[in-house]
């Protein structure tokens, strides 16, 4: 789990800070509420094709990040939740968090 958030925070934060993003604010939070661990990236940049994106092939170029962040979290009974418009991309990331496994 600690990995998953780990890397969500690292691939969030390496699209925002593309030039091609635009974002200028980024928000971001980290809560854990009724055995369910959220955790939510925001930012005001302009966005992307996010459809384009889900059904192109992957391949390193076009990046895997979202991918498999989406998969590992899914592995672990939660979910990568992705909005994103012309005023900015949320990512949403939840998954199940028991504290007496730590």
């Amino acid at each position: 789990m600690k990995t998953l958030v780990y890397r969500a925070v690292q691939e969030a934060l390496s699209r925002i800070s593309r030039k091609h993003a635009r974002a200028t604010r980024v928000e971001a939070s980290l809560a854990a509420r009724g055995g369910i661990l959220e955790l939510r990236i925001a930012d005001n940049g302009v966005g992307f094709n996010l459809a384009g994106f889900l059904s192109a092939p992957p391949s390193v170029a076009a990046g895997i990040g979202l991918r498999s962040i989406r998969e590992q979290a899914a592995g672990l009974g939660g979910r990568l939740g992705i909005e994103t418009g012309a005023n900015g991309t949320t990512l949403t990331l939840t998954a199940p968090f028991f504290t007496d496994r730590f």
